[in-house]
């Protein structure tokens, strides 16, 4: 049931909808999905991961594979492997979530304290669902993401949104761009928009 993962990656990994990885950023593209897609997706990723409300095995596949070693003390990582159990306040995490166009596929997959985990959706990815209309795409552009990420990791993501918004303020980065025929926005939590009218 869960896609093969290479016994390479281990602490980043390479999701299929990735434009660009540099240095510090990475650059997805998404497309807002109908309602009915996303809740279909919705279904399959709980029927095939979760027992009790916890998502044991996909968390037994990552453990099994390596990707907490290192990220996670031994003891977590073992309850991992035996029981598909993460350690208290943490939860799995879609990088792009369903609703932009994000698979269940592993790779898509971290580990994420919850506290951050609520951050990101209400800070970064639902302005820019809102923003979006169903079938309409753009990128994201985001810092990387490690297969786990604790409360120490937050700080990037939202310095990130902080710096960029500066920027724009000063004039120190362009707000609209002409390429390839698509109106681009490089703000953090907007989007480069395929669409006529760009991003509002």
């Amino acid at each position: 049931m869960i896609q093969e993962l290479s016994e390479t990656e281990q602490h980043t990994f390479v999701l299929p909808n990735v434009l660009y990885k540099g240095a510090d950023v990475v650059a997805y593209a998404i497309e807002k999905m109908p309602k009915k897609e996303v809740s279909d997706a919705r279904e399959v990723f709980e029927l095939l991961n979760y027992e009790d409300g916890r998502p044991t095995l996909i968390v037994k596949e990552m453990a099994c594979r390596g990707f907490f070693d290192g990220l996670m003390s031994n003891k977590s990582i073992r309850l991992a492997k035996k029981k598909g159990i993460l350690p208290q306040g943490y939860q799995v995490h879609h990088i792009v979530p369903l609703k932009l166009g994000g698979s269940n596929d592993p790779k898509n997959l971290c580990i994420v304290d919850s506290q951050t985990h609520a951050m990101l959706h209400q800070f970064i990815y639902q302005p820019l669902m809102d923003k979006l209309e169903v079938g309409e795409k753009a990128i994201l552009i985001l810092p990387e993401f490690k297969r786990v990420m604790g409360p120490e990791d937050r700080t990037r993501f939202f310095l990130y949104s902080e710096i960029r918004k500066f920027s724009y303020r000063n004039g120190l980065l362009p707000v609209k761009v002409k390429k390839n025929n698509c109106n681009a926005d490089m703000g953090f939590r907007d989007a480069y928009c395929q669409s006529g009218r760009g991003c509002k």
